[in-house]
């Protein structure tokens, strides 16, 4: 399963959490339409491009 087919299994059984989970997406691609399809699942909080910086991870709540 690779992270698309994730958020798009996961979007069916989003209604189980009773607290929904803080979902980003962390991708080495820097195109713009991925972040963009990313985002219009709804349940991704943000998406990330690589490199990874601790500034990054400072960032996220």
């Amino acid at each position: 399963m690779n992270g698309w087919e994730f958020l798009e299994n996961f979007s069916t059984i989003r209604h189980y959490f009773a607290e929904m989970p803080l979902i980003y997406v962390l991708s080495s691609t820097v195109d713009p339409e991925d972040s963009q399809r990313a985002e219009s699942f709804g349940i991704v909080e943000r998406f990330i491009s690589k490199p990874l910086t601790k500034d990054i991870l400072d960032s996220i709540q």
